[in-house]
């Protein structure tokens, strides 16, 4: 079972290389929000490499994961802002992104330090990240602009977050008390994580795969 999560852990890192093809396939028929996207999956495969690359060197590689976290939520705050901007303005936005970026900096720096894992700092996001989720479900709701909900890429893609950052959330808000625990526990642990970051990159994929391409 312990060579199992090791090997979940291992190949969710190259699951995101999977949207992010299909994204570049079609970069030029994706919309505002999905643009955003296609810099999330390089924002993802870039950081991965790098924290192997890192990890094959015995380096600890933790102070990446704090400015990715403040690279994702950035983006996931542009992404949102685009894809619900009759609910959330982009003074709003800007504030709620400096506010955490205030937060996850000073934690990084005076509070859990960068070589510990942020859990301050993603469960914070985690939260946020849902709420924006939650919005974009009502506006889907209060417009009722989309005919077939199956066929609209943002819906696949906003179900991915919600679904990743649901479970994700709990790890992050428990895991420093995990890290107590067996080894053999925190890796069927992270096993689970990564399980969550695989659905997302499936949802990634199935919305960029729905956006039509439109005859040039």
């Amino acid at each position: 079972m312990l060579e199992i999560a090791k090997t979940i852990i291992g190949g969710s890192v190259y699951c995101a290389l999977f949207p992010l093809v299909l994204a570049l396939y079609k970069r030029k028929f994706l919309s505002p929000p999905l643009q955003v996207i296609f810099i999330y999956l390089l924002l993802i495969v870039g950081v991965q490499a790098i924290a192997k690359f890192t990890a094959w060197l015995g380096m600890n590689n933790l102070p990446l994961l704090h400015v990715y976290t403040i690279a994702e939520f950035s983006l996931l705050c542009w992404f949102y802002q685009r894809a619900i901007p009759t609910l959330v303005s982009v003074r709003t936005m800007s504030l709620c992104l400096l506010l955490f970026m205030a937060w996850a900096l000073w934690n990084a720096c005076c509070y859990q330090g960068w070589y510990q894992f942020n859990t301050n700092a993603r469960t914070p996001e985690g939260i946020a990240v849902l709420i924006f989720a939650l919005l974009y479900y009502y506006a889907v709701m209060r417009e009722m602009k989309i005919l077939r909900l199956e066929d609209e890429p943002l819906f696949w893609i906003n179900t991915g977050f919600m679904l990743y950052f649901s479970g994700g959330t709990l790890l992050f808000f428990f895991s420093n008390a995990i890290l107590s625990f067996a080894y053999s526990l925190n890796m069927y642990i992270w096993a689970l994580h990564a399980s969550f970051s695989v659905i997302l990159y499936l949802f990634l994929a199935i919305g960029i795969w729905k956006v039509p391409i439109k005859p040039t």
